[in-house]
């Protein structure tokens, strides 16, 4: 049970993985480029404080690491999800990735809501085993 609520979580989080990483590289930009502004100031000691500042800030985002770990997790479910059969890619990637409700997905599959609520059931323990 514990493995199935691990992937509906990171199936979840794939949605937002790219914003993410987006909203991480825009703040670490900032941090660069207030640390070349402060370069080109007088190297007082306030300053050079204030640089040793912003680059504990860069240091601590870590957005390498963020990014290496979202891609392999992302990696990981995308080979899984390739491996379904097409309506059910259809059905995870409508119903996780681009937040459709079970109602919706059925009426564009022709399956009844509870249908599409059983058919990802299945869809979500088959990819525990597969990820």
């Amino acid at each position: 049970m514990a493995k199935i609520e691990t992937v509906k979580k990171e199936l979840r989080s794939l949605k937002n993985t790219n914003a993410i990483i987006r909203a991480l590289e825009r703040t670490q930009l900032s941090h660069i480029k207030r640390i070349e502004m402060l370069r080109r100031l007088d190297p007082s000691p306030q300053v050079l404080e204030a640089i040793k500042r912003e680059e504990a800030m860069l240091g601590q985002l870590n957005i390498s690491k963020y990014i290496n770990e979202s891609r392999t997790t992302e990696e990981r479910y995308i080979d899984a999800i390739n491996t379904l059969e097409p309506v059910d890619k259809a059905i995870i990637l409508d119903s996780y990735i681009n937040g459709r409700a079970y109602w919706q997905i059925g009426q564009k599959i022709g399956f009844s809501e509870e249908g599409v609520r059983k058919r990802v059931k299945k869809i979500i323990s088959t990819l525990a085993d597969k990820v």
